[in-house]
C-alpha cells in the first residue's frame, strides 16, 4: 500500500495554510465562468449555457503571477521533501527584502582609512526594492549560484505548475475513476510519483476524493492536505492508487489546489501546463463518454513578465 497521509499539517506548513482563505478568492476569481469560454466546435456560450454544461473548471497558475499561489506551491514542495524545515519562511523572507530597499550587506562596514570626524558618518550604499517577478527570479538565481540540490529550483524542475480546480456544486461535478501515473511498463519519461491536493473549501455533502482498492475516502476540508505516492518502489506505477471524486451535491463548490511530482525532469510546463508568454483563451472541452464530460480550462493570471520562468528554467536546465 502506498503512503498516503491526510492532514492539517503543522509546523511551517501550518503557517502557510492560513492562506487558503486568500486561495480560495483566489479560484473563485480566475476560473468563475466567462462569456468567452468556449467549447469544441461551438461559438461563444451564454451564461446559461455555460452554467448548465460546465461540472468542473482548471486553470494551471504561472510563476509570480500570484503570491499566494507561489507561496502555497512552495510550502507543498516542502511537504513533498524539498529544501530543509525553513524553506518557506526563507522564501518570503528573500522576497521581502528583495522587495524592500534596504543596505547593501557588502558596504555596511566603513572602508579602511574611513574617519568619521573628518569624513563624518559612514553610510552603506542603498540596493532599490525590486519588481515581485525580478525578486522571483533572484530567488532562482541565487540557488543556482549556490548549487542547491533541494529548494525551490529543484522542486520546479520535476514538477507540474499548480493547478487550480474547481467541481462545480451547480452541475454536482466530479471526476471518473483514474491513475495519476499509467505508465506500467515505465517506458516513457517524467512518470507521477507523488500528488499533492490542498483544499481550499468545505464540502458538506459529496465531493470526496476515493481510492476504491485501498478502502479509503477523504472528505474536502479547508486547510486539508492529502498526499500520495503513484508509484512503487521499483518505479513502476502502482495500479492501488486509481482514485475518483464523486459528485458534489451540497450548495458549495469543491475547490483545490493539485501538484504532481515526477520522476525526472522532463516534464515540460511549456507544452503541458500553458507555461509560455502567449496563453491561450479560455476554452470549454466536452467528453461525451465521460459522465463528467465539460470542463472549462483558462489560464490563472498573468505574470508581470517572463524573468523569474526563465531563471527557473535555467535551473531545471543546469541539473539535467
Amino acid at each position: 500500500m502506498p503512503p498516503l497521509s491526510t492532514s492539517s499539517p503543522s509546523n511551517t506548513l501550518t503557517q502557510t495554510l492560513t492562506q487558503t482563505q486568500t486561495l480560495t478568492q483566489t479560484l473563485t476569481r480566475y476560473i468563475l465562468p466567462s462569456l468567452d469560454g468556449k467549447s469544441e466546435n461551438c461559438g461563444p456560450l451564454t451564461p446559461g449555457l455555460d452554467a448548465a454544461l460546465a461540472q468542473s473548471d482548471a486553470a494551471w497558475t504561472l510563476i509570480n503571477a500570484n503570491r499566494t499561489v507561489d507561496t502555497l506551491d512552495v510550502a507543498l514542495a516542502f511537504a513533498n521533501g524539498f529544501g530543509a524545515a525553513d524553506v518557506e519562511e526563507a522564501f518570503a523572507s528573500a522576497l521581502d527584502l528583495a522587495m524592500t530597499e534596504h543596505d547593501d550587506p557588502a558596504t555596511l562596514t566603513a572602508p579602511d582609512g574611513w574617519d568619521s570626524d573628518e569624513d563624518g558618518e559612514w553610510q552603506p550604499d542603498k540596493v532599490p526594492a525590486q519588481s515581485y517577478m525580478a525578486a522571483m527570479a533572484l530567488a532562482f538565481q541565487s540557488e543556482h549560484h549556490a548549487s542547491v540540490q533541494d529548494g525551490i529550483g529543484a522542486a520546479y524542475a520535476v514538477s507540474s505548475s499548480p493547478e487550480l480546480l474547481r467541481y462545480r456544486a451547480s452541475s454536482m461535478g466530479g471526476a471518473t475513476l483514474h491513475l495519476e501515473c499509467d505508465d506500467f511498463a515505465n517506458e516513457r519519461p517524467a512518470a507521477t510519483v507523488a500528488v499533492a491536493y490542498l483544499y481550499a473549501s468545505d464540502v458538506k455533502k459529496g465531493g470526496e476524493d476515493t481510492f476504491p482498492a485501498l478502502g479509503l475516502s477523504v472528505t474536502p476540508r479547508k486547510g486539508r492536505l492529502l498526499l500520495f505516492e503513484t508509484m512503487m518502489s521499483d518505479g513502476s506505477c502502482d495500479a492501488a492508487t486509481a482514485t475518483a471524486s464523486l459528485p458534489v451535491k451540497g450548495d458549495k463548490d469543491k475547490l483545490l489546489l493539485a501538484k504532481r511530482f515526477y520522476s525526472d525532469t522532463s516534464h515540460d510546463r511549456g507544452a503541458k501546463n500553458g507555461e509560455q508568454p502567449d496563453q491561450p483563451p479560455p476554452k470549454m472541452v466536452c467528453d461525451e463518454s465521460e459522465p463528467f464530460g465539460c470542463r472549462r480550462y483558462a489560464a490563472a493570471g498573468t505574470p508581470e513578465g517572463g524573468d523569474a520562468v526563465m531563471a527557473a528554467r535555467a535551473f531545471k536546465d543546469a541539473i539535467k
